[in-house]
């Protein structure tokens, strides 16, 4: 309520104001999806690895035996 004084104050209009809440809220949805698809790959990333490495393991144990 205070932003929307302030707002009001500086003689703002409404259709200014939304435009401004809905940049920033669009920004804030895109910064959560970038964080999420970098998590997301990090994640495939650590599978890999860890099938990579049980793979190896699998390979030494034949050859040992």
């Amino acid at each position: 309520m205070k932003i929307i004084c302030y707002l009001l104050k500086l003689n703002i209009k409404k259709e200014e104001f939304t435009s401004i809440y809905n940049e920033r809220h669009q920004k804030i949805i895109e910064l959560i999806n970038w964080t999420l698809d970098k998590y997301k790959d990090t994640v495939a990333n650590v599978k890999n690895n860890q099938q990579n490495d049980e793979q190896k393991e699998k390979i030494i144990d034949n050859i040992i035996e």
